[in-house]
């Protein structure tokens, strides 16, 4: 099993096809760093822009994928929102909202 900085592997995908095997794990530490919230958060999204080449995001209307939304776009990442639309009126008002305010288009689902 493959982590960030590898810091942790274990058998697991070979155990299951042989029971007969011990279960390994391996825990190797590594240097952390301390960060602010916010820097953990810029970090993360560039380390998603750098790995991904297209970037979606479920906005649902609420705080959290709103906040995830504009931290994207302040960022200059671009990220393609995706409202679900299944019977919640107001949250999706929210959602298309942010989106105008941003001058983005999202993409919509009806379930």
């Amino acid at each position: 099993m493959l982590t960030k900085n590898n810091w942790y592997t274990c058998n697991l995908k070979y155990r299951l096809w042989d029971k007969s095997k011990d279960f390994l794990v391996d825990i190797k530490p590594f240097e952390f760093h301390k960060l602010t919230f916010d820097e953990s958060v810029n970090l993360t999204i560039t380390e998603l822009n750098t790995n991904f080449s297209n970037l979606y995001l479920a906005l649902s209307g609420g705080l959290d994928s709103e906040f995830i939304l504009r931290t994207f776009h302040k960022n200059g990442i671009d990220v393609k929102p995706i409202i679900v639309c299944c019977g919640n009126e107001n949250e999706n008002r929210y959602a298309y909202k942010v989106c105008d305010e941003l001058k983005l288009i999202p993409t919509t689902l009806d379930v």
